[in-house]
């Protein structure tokens, strides 16, 4: 059984939805169902929205596709959103993953940071990226669906400028699908 639970860590009751998107690896990426799930919670509550066989919701093919929660709730005028992938099956038994098309823009922000926009057309799971320039992306290790793109800040470290020739030269953004 697929069952989905909301917790909430905040000191007055709350309500939201939870869009949940069930998403297939055909065509590089196509959505096949999506459920809308309101909930209200208690504060400090927490509670299952959503139950079902995990056979009805893949159609018995849980290696072929994939899920989407997007979470969306406010409370004192704050809006909280999470948005979580759900894979039925290990990666390595996933049906017919597409190779991500991955589109890759870079600039430079100043001589400590730079930015690097990532577009898809198709599915590309566990985006990262890498160079030989000293420093960290603030965000790594993420997914994209087909249709949109990131954009993820890199932040040089110990003070040192940032060759930025090294830094477009050395860039290498990968998928999961090309690793196999």
């Amino acid at each position: 059984m697929y069952q989905i639970h909301v917790t909430s860590d905040i000191n007055e009751p709350i309500t939201g939805s939870v869009n949940l998107s069930v998403w297939s690896w055909a065509s590089g990426g196509a959505l096949v169902d999506q459920y809308t799930l309101p909930f209200s919670l208690d504060a400090l509550g927490s509670k299952s929205i959503y139950e079902s066989s995990l056979d009805r919701l893949v159609n018995g093919a849980p290696a072929d596709c994939f899920f989407v929660l997007d979470l969306a709730t406010a409370s004192n005028g704050t809006q909280y959103t999470s948005q979580n992938y759900f894979f039925p099956t290990k990666p390595r038994n996933m049906a017919n993953i597409p190779l991500a098309s991955l589109s890759v823009s870079s600039r430079q922000l100043g001589p400590l940071s730079a930015e690097v926009t990532i577009r898809t057309d198709t599915i590309a799971l566990f985006v990262s990226m890498e160079t030989a320039v000293s420093g960290r992306f603030l965000d790594n290790a993420f997914h994209l669906l087909p249709g949109t793109e990131r954009t993820v800040a890199f932040e040089a470290w110990w003070d040192e400028p940032i060759d930025w020739a090294l830094f477009v030269d050395s860039l290498r953004v990968l998928s999961l699908s090309d690793t196999f």
